[in-house]
């Protein structure tokens, strides 16, 4: 498609732009905003990124419940959860929200280890703990192994402080 428009082959272009839009549906949603990110330079991927997320507006709910979501890059995630259009619960926004946190802190984690190994102390190290600190203020997350992070909690304070699901506060 963005061939065809780079070399002027309108009637190619519209062709391969009208077969991408019938393919638009649950299951390629996320595939396609993915790849079409990285052709977004093109006047005709921005037209058909416009319709593709015209779709990830009406299925809403069922988008953001794709394990595809979680592979979306952080500006394509935001610009989603940001729109006014979105057709989703709050609810399945935030959990959309958390399980592409878990897994892009999962998939960060992995590439900090394998970057430098031995930088890692595994006494220090816990699954259900992770702790972020900016200026003075720490974001904390503690989560158990539900799938849906209806166990996680959230809290944010002065000092190093961490909420378990249980309620149970503990500080470093």
């Amino acid at each position: 498609m963005n061939a065809a428009d780079y070399y002027g082959l309108d009637e190619l272009r519209r062709a391969c732009a009208g077969f991408v839009q019938c393919c638009i549906n649950v299951d390629t949603v996320c595939a396609l905003l993915a790849s079409a990110e990285r052709y977004i330079q093109y006047k005709c991927t921005k037209s058909l990124v416009q319709k593709v997320l015209e779709f990830v507006d009406e299925h809403g709910n069922e988008v953001l419940n794709l394990g595809s979501f979680t592979l979306l890059p952080q500006h394509v995630v935001r610009l989603i959860l940001a729109r006014d259009e979105l057709q989703a619960d709050e609810f399945t926004k935030f959990q959309a929200a958390l399980m592409w946190g878990k897994f892009f802190l999962n998939f960060s984690v992995k590439i900090w280890l394998k970057a430098d190994p031995a930088s890692v102390d595994p006494g220090k190290l816990s699954p259900n703990r992770v702790r972020r600190h900016a200026q003075g203020r720490s974001m904390s997350v503690q989560s158990s192994l539900d799938p849906y992070g209806s166990n996680t909690t959230l809290s944010s304070s002065g000092s190093s402080e961490l909420v378990s699901s249980d309620g149970k506060h503990s500080s470093n």
